[in-house]
């Protein structure tokens, strides 16, 4: 199926058809198929926004709204994109706004992210998340549950006042974007965030602060050397 008859893009509430547009500029894609998708989904994502006129205030649906594209990519681009994925992301107007807040402009965050692959973190986290940093530092990708989705559902619009409130200075993670992603008949689910460590600056100290002590006993090799661990 050639691609602008085997693209379809859903909003809810409201439903919308679109055709798929060929990339003027041919961007470095992944081996790695899921990555592939997520460079390929957040291009089209900051595209499509940019091209519909920006509401002046978010109402309650946007922050339950979503937008979703299907791909039946069996002949265009196969040596980098898979040949059928879906593509959805969670209330893309909120993250918009938010990302605008934090000081981020759209095309910023893709470029962060297509113009070349994600990096795979050096230091994952103990949950078995996946990490990856873009080129530049400037942002964080990580896999997140499907439970962990629903609970940023339900926290989104409390944390969107609180970024407002502060004009975009807060202590919390600034969350850029939340994605799902199907590949190969296979559900994943990632949440971009900024980067706070500095990448031009070096950092002498760090402190993972954790709001449990469920299973974060420190092992004997973390209690020696260079490394604090400190029980609160």
């Amino acid at each position: 199926m050639m691609p602008g008859k085997g693209v379809r893009s859903e909003t809810k509430p409201k439903v919308r058809h679109i055709k798929a547009k060929h990339q003027k500029k041919r961007f470095i894609r992944s081996k790695d198929p899921i990555l592939a998708v997520f460079m390929w989904g957040v291009q089209h994502s900051i595209n499509e926004l940019n091209t519909s006129i920006e509401p002046s205030l978010l109402l309650p649906e946007d922050f339950k709204a979503f937008s979703k594209v299907r791909v039946e990519n069996q002949y265009y681009n196969k040596e980098n994109l898979p040949g059928h994925f879906k593509f959805k992301e969670y209330c893309p107007r909120v993250f918009h706004d938010l990302r605008k807040r934090f000081r981020m402009d759209d095309f910023e965050y893709m470029n962060s992210i297509i113009n070349r692959p994600p990096q795979p973190s050096s230091n994952p986290g103990r949950s078995g998340a996946k990490f990856f940093n873009s080129y530049d530092q400037r942002v964080v990708v990580k896999s997140i549950s499907s439970e962990e989705v629903a609970l940023l559902h339900q926290i989104l619009q409390p944390y969107h006042v609180h970024v407002v409130t502060t004009e975009g200075e807060t202590l919390l993670p600034q969350y850029l974007g939340m994605y799902r992603l199907t590949v190969n008949n296979a559900e994943s689910y990632w949440i971009a965030m900024r980067n706070v460590v500095s990448s031009t600056v070096k950092v002498h100290w760090k402190f993972d602060l954790k709001g449990s002590t469920v299973d974060r006993a420190a092992s004997s090799k973390e209690k020696v050397g260079v490394w604090l661990v400190l029980t609160v």
